[in-house]
């Protein structure tokens, strides 16, 4: 029987419902990263090897054969290899066994173990992921790592596709060899890394212009029109904050000494126009205010009623304790 060695072996991908790339300046959160993410996943949907007892798919010769001339697994694991591939051809002997599985709750990992490789043992696998996102996703070229007496290559045919549509699928195949300097009875392993990235799923935004507001009012400023609160800052989320509209955006009018009490009404994508509403605290020469939503929502712009030197977005909040980021 050839040398025995033990290999494990995984594959991961990082597009778990988790943030994913940045995406410009944070509001009010002392320098801290912007962040865009992926309001749900993209995610392993399936997973085989070609040497784990069971035919799908491409996978034809993968028969879990019990009359080998050597038979170590049954039908737990067909006659092994002879190349990479899918429908590679077969020795008569079934010594080595590769089988995947889904490694994780959010489906964003897989977990493959060769048992008895030995070298020369060749076992091809594949993982199909799906865009769970309603945009489509950019994916970068898996990225593969390792140990000394391993050769992993991507045989992927068609190739793992640059941009990932919406509700699209790609399967990702690729082949593991032991090689001759493999040490006996060692445990090797490899990681591929498929990293994806995309846009966020914020609704269109038409932002609001002085022509969309009452003559005499204060339009706030740039950085405010077409914000995006997807979580929300820790700290003070204002006097109304609720269970029922926990998504808090706190504006301050600068400048305004000698200008009376003024009145800050908010128009969101979701939510609508919200507002008119008094200030929560007046200083000498400020005003602050709170409106409040339901749920995350894009500000397509906010005004007040008097001649301010500025309206601003100062920050939002969705929970007194933890907070969490907008995003422009």
């Amino acid at each position: 029987m050839p040398p025995k060695a033990k290999v494990r072996w995984w594959i991961t991908i990082t597009a778990m419902a988790m943030l994913l790339v940045s995406a410009g300046p944070s509001l009010g959160n002392s320098g801290d990263p912007p962040e865009t993410r992926l309001d749900s996943g993209v995610i392993f949907t399936d997973t085989l090897t070609n040497d784990d007892g069971t035919v799908q798919g491409a996978d034809t010769g993968d028969l879990g054969e019990s009359d080998a001339i050597y038979d170590a697994w049954g039908p737990a694991s067909s006659v092994d290899p002879t190349t990479e591939g899918l429908n590679a051809s077969r020795y008569d002997k079934d010594v080595a066994r590769c089988i995947a599985t889904i490694g994780d709750p959010d489906a964003g990992s897989l977990d493959v173990e060769v048992a008895n490789a030995y070298p020369g043992y060749v076992c091809t696998f594949a993982a199909t992921f799906t865009n769970g996102t309603t945009v489509p996703v950019q994916v970068q070229p898996a990225v593969i790592t390792a140990d000394t007496g391993l050769t992993v290559t991507d045989i992927s045919n068609p190739p793992i596709p640059a941009v990932l549509d919406s509700g699209a699928t790609a399967t990702a195949v690729l082949a593991a060899r032991v090689e001759q300097i493999a040490p006996e009875n060692s445990t090797l392993v490899f990681q591929v890394i498929i990293v994806v990235t995309g846009e966020d799923e914020r609704p269109p935004c038409t932002p609001l212009t002085t022509a969309d507001i009452p003559a005499g009012a204060v339009l706030i400023n740039a950085s405010g029109l077409c914000t995006y609160f997807f979580d929300g800052n820790p700290g003070d989320c204002g006097p109304g904050w609720t269970t029922a509209n926990p998504y808090a955006w706190h504006f301050v009018a600068n400048q305004t000494r000698n200008k009376g009490i003024g009145n800050v009404t908010a128009v969101f994508v979701a939510a609508g126009q919200l507002g008119p509403v008094r200030p929560t605290k007046v200083n000498n020469n400020n005003q602050q205010f709170y409106l409040y939503t339901p749920t995350a929502d894009t500000l397509r712009g906010a005004f007040i009623d008097i001649a301010a030197g500025n309206l601003v977005l100062s920050h939002t909040c969705n929970d007194p304790i933890s907070g969490g980021h907008t995003s422009p």
